[in-house]
């Protein structure tokens, strides 16, 4: 069976964020819901109208996992604290 999709979260000191990754093309392609973020990122970011914006594309899940991380802990975490 072929994963089509992956589900990635950031849950420490209580927060609860998540992005999900689909396979598209050549490499895995991982969105972000900014619905609860508007003003984090520009309006030309690309994006998919169901699951938000792209933030990155990886290989694999490890690379997309400590992506995910360091884009939480590096953009959006430090974005939510000047709100």
């Amino acid at each position: 069976m072929e994963i089509s999709h992956w589900h990635l979260g950031y849950y420490k000191d209580g927060n609860d964020i998540e992005a999900v990754g689909f396979f598209e093309e050549d490499s895995w392609v991982v969105y972000y819901d900014d619905s609860n973020d508007s003003g984090l990122f520009v309006k030309s970011q690309p994006r998919h109208e169901l699951f938000g914006v792209v933030i990155f594309k990886v290989r694999d899940y490890e690379e997309a996992e400590n992506k995910f991380y360091e884009w939480v802990e590096r953009s959006l975490l430090p974005y939510r604290k000047k709100r």
